[in-house]
C-alpha cells in the first residue's frame, strides 16, 4: 500500500481514507493468490535478474564512523513481473473495497464518517507539478510500450481525479484511455519479445531444450486494462450509452483473446445493463 504509486497504481483514495479495510482485503487477496501471508520476491525475480537489475548508490550506515559509505542497491521495484503482479493486486483490492464501502454506506454504518466529511470543505487545486512529472515520464519511455502502458494508467487516474475542477481534465482522461487501448497490440508484442529475451538470458543456467520449452509456454500479457472500465463508467454517467456499449464490446473481444473469462462476463453484464437503458 505504501509503495502503490511505485507500482504505477495512483488511485489511492481508498488506501488513504479506509486503510484498515483496504489492508484487510489486500491481505485476503494475498493469501488467496499466494497461499501465504506474504509475497516472496523470488517468485518474480531470479538471481540472474537480480544481478542484472539497475543499481542505485544508497547511504546506509550502522554508526557515524561510516556515514560517508554507500552500497549499490538493486532497484527490484523496477522489475516488470513484480510491478505487474502488485498492480493487479492493488487494482483488484480497490474494486472490492469500493463495493464494500458502498454496502456499508447503504446500511448506514458509514453515516457518521460521511457526516464528518461533509463538514470539511476540501478545495481541490490542480497539481501542475505532478502533471509535468507524469508527462515527462511518459515521454522518456515512449519507446518502451510495456512501461508506457503503466504510465498511461497513471495519467488516466491523475486527470480523472480533477474531473470536477474542469471538464478539460475529464476529456484528457478519456484521451489517454483511448491512447492506451489503441496501443494494446503493440504492448502485447513488446511484452512477448521481452519475455523471449528474458528467457534467452538464462542460457547459462538452463539447457537449450529447457529454454525452448519456456519460450513455447509464454502467454500474452493478461493484466486488467483499467481504461476499459473507466471509459464505460464515464460514458454511462454522461448518458452516452452507445459509446459505453462500444467500449464494452472492445473489452469483451480483448479479454476473449486472452481467455480471461471473468473479465468477459463482467463486461457482458455491464453491456446488457447499458443496452436496457438504451431501450
Amino acid at each position: 500500500m505504501r509503495l502503490a504509486k511505485s507500482f504505477e497504481f495512483s488511485n489511492t483514495n481508498y488506501i488513504k481514507n479506509f486503510p484498515e479495510i483496504f489492508q484487510e482485503m489486500l491481505q485476503e487477496n494475498i493469501k488467496s493468490r499466494y497461499s501465504s501471508d506474504s509475497i516472496l520476491i523470488s517468485n518474480f525475480i531470479t538471481q540472474t535478474e537480480n544481478k542484472k537489475a539497475r543499481k542505485q548508490s544508497v547511504t546506509i550506515f550502522a554508526n557515524m564512523s561510516i556515514m560517508d559509505k554507500s552500497i549499490e542497491v538493486p532497484m527490484l521495484i523496477e522489475n516488470y513481473k513484480l510491478k505487474k503482479a502488485m498492480n493487479d493486486l492493488l487494482e483488484t483490492t480497490h474494486d472490492q473495497v469500493k463495493t464494500k464501502i458502498a454496502g456499508l454506506r447503504k446500511s448506514g454504518e458509514l453515516e457518521s464518517r460521511e457526516k464528518k466529511s461533509r463538514e470539511v470543505i476540501e478545495i481541490l487545486i490542480f497539481d501542475e507539478k505532478t502533471e509535468r512529472e507524469l508527462l515527462l515520464k511518459l515521454d522518456k519511455i515512449k519507446n518502451d510500450t510495456l512501461n508506457r502502458h503503466f504510465a498511461l494508467i497513471g495519467l488516466q487516474d491523475f486527470y480523472y481525479k480533477y474531473r470536477g475542477v474542469d471538464n478539460l481534465y475529464l476529456e484528457k482522461c478519456i484521451e489517454w484511455c483511448y491512447t492506451d487501448i489503441n496501443t494494446l497490440s503493440l504492448m502485447q508484442k513488446s511484452y512477448y519479445n521481452n519475455e523471449i529475451k528474458r528467457r534467452k538470458e538464462l542460457k547459462y543456467i538452463y539447457s537449450k531444450n529447457e529454454i525452448d520449452k519456456q519460450i513455447s509456454e509464454i502467454t500474452k500479457f493478461n493484466g486488467m486494462i483499467p481504461a476499459f472500465k473507466r471509459l464505460a463508467i464515464i460514458f454511462e454517467k454522461q448518458k452516452y450509452y452507445q459509446k459505453a456499449i462500444e467500449i464494452c464490446d472492445t473489452a469483451i473481444n480483448y479479454y476473449k483473446g486472452l481467455q480471461m473469462d471473468s473479465s468477459v462476463i463482467e463486461f457482458e453484464v455491464r453491456r446488457d445493463k447499458l443496452i436496457s437503458k438504451v431501450k
